[in-house]
């Protein structure tokens, strides 16, 4: 089968011209057009068979490489040019078609891109992703396509000042958490003063911290005085359960010489009785008295007890107010150390975020001291496999390609006061 490339270039007369105003204009940019673009996985093909419009169609070229088309069936398309695609074609229905006794048939196939594969743009622009591809596309067409630049435009000097406020309420609330922090520790070992750490000390003169300062430190004489008031209160109760101990031991030693000198006396008066020196009545008398000694010896037994009981729970008492505000301290030691290590995560991802938005609003376009922006890169699949080279905003883009749009960061100082050795 003869080919000839005369008998279809009236069909590629539009593209030719439109490559030829083009290349006037913008000589550095290609066209996706252009006999050397590669087909790809995504793009939308019209096969016209001349004279054969069973075999005639709109096919898109799948994930595979391959296209299914009448009769021949899988054929693949990846990587091929536009004409080395439509040679194929022809060569495969060419030999479909030829019988064992006539002459080969004459296939002309004519092939035209009626949509391209997509292409895809990442980094800093408002609306990363895929978008379908336009002709003449370059950088900065992409990137209009996708929003323009994340971190620019009008209201980029609105998101810096909103980032900066984030950041003052973030730094805020690290100060007043480390503070607090100090304040904890020193309840917690039952200090007589709170140890703040040298950064906030030397911030003291800001009248923000010299507030927090003071806050903490009223707040750590308060509750201090309210623990010891209540201890106080309690060992005051231990202290007249003390004394009514000592009342009653003295009682009891009274009570028990009491008691012997009724014995001494009982044995006394029953041997006299026995002798029948003395009145049976007034034996009798003597063994009462001994039963009320006893009476009251018992009483003051069980009073004695209670009293030293009511010691023992004062001493109890006070050990339990202790150990419940060191677990109310330790819990919210805990708490603010938490609170500390996600603030300071925070302060952190808004740094970052600050120096991005910093470059856009602080250095204008015009500006001396304009940061240089980073490089433009395109990932392109070609003949040779993946390449990924540096670009302009006039660099073209062709279907299938990965733009990557770096973001320019700036700098965002962190003046953290240091929290020591907590």
């Amino acid at each position: 089968m003869k080919h000839c490339v005369s008998h279809r270039w009236w069909l590629r007369l539009p593209a030719i011209l439109v490559l030829l105003a083009v290349g006037l204009g913008h000589a550095d940019i290609t066209n996706a057009q252009s006999p050397d673009y590669r087909l790809g996985p995504g793009d939308k093909i019209r096969v016209d068979v001349f004279g054969r419009s069973d075999l005639s169609g709109v096919y898109t070229i799948r994930n595979s490489g391959s296209l299914s088309l009448p009769i021949a069936g899988e054929i693949n398309a990846a990587n091929l040019t536009l004409k080395q695609l439509e040679m194929d074609i022809e060569k495969q229905y060419s030999e479909l078609m030829k019988t064992e006794s006539g002459p080969e048939q004459a296939i002309n196939a004519n092939i035209e891109i009626v949509q391209y594969r997509p292409f895809y743009i990442m980094g800093d622009v408002n609306r990363p992703g895929n978008y379908e591809y336009q002709p003449r596309l370059t950088v900065l067409r992409a990137i209009a396509l996708a929003g323009g630049y994340a971190s620019s435009g009008p209201d980029a000097r609105v998101k810096e000042t909103q980032a900066r406020e984030s950041m003052n309420v973030l730094k805020s609330n690290y100060i007043a958490a480390i503070a607090r922090e100090a304040r904890l520790i020193a309840e917690l070992g039952d200090l007589d003063k709170i140890t703040f750490p040298q950064g906030l000390l030397k911030m003291k003169d800001d009248p923000f911290v010299a507030e927090i300062l003071d806050t903490e430190q009223r707040l750590f004489t308060v509750r201090r005085e309210l623990l010891a008031q209540q201890v106080k209160i309690v060992n005051r109760r231990k202290q007249q359960f003390g004394v009514e101990d000592e009342t009653l031991a003295a009682q009891a030693t009274t009570v028990a010489r009491k008691r012997k000198e009724i014995d001494e006396m009982l044995v006394g008066a029953q041997k006299l009785s026995s002798q029948g020196l003395l009145p049976k009545f007034n034996l009798a008398s003597f063994v009462i008295m001994q039963a009320d000694i006893e009476k009251e010896s018992r009483e003051l037994v069980v009073a004695q007890s209670r009293a030293k009981r009511g010691v023992s729970e004062m001493e109890q008492q006070v050990l339990i107010l202790r150990g419940e505000r060191a677990r109310e301290v330790a819990s919210d030691l805990e708490k603010v150390r938490l609170q500390i290590d996600e603030t300071l995560v925070r302060i952190r991802a808004e740094a970052d975020r600050l120096a991005i938005l910093q470059v856009k609003t602080v250095a204008g376009p015009d500006s001396a001291k304009e940061k240089k922006m980073p490089k433009i890169r395109i990932t392109r699949e070609t003949d040779s496999g993946t390449e990924s080279f540096d670009a302009t905003n006039n660099t073209a883009v062709l279907p299938g390609d990965i733009v990557l749009v770096p973001y320019q960061e700036g700098e965002a100082f962190l003046s953290l006061p240091d929290r020591g050795q907590y």
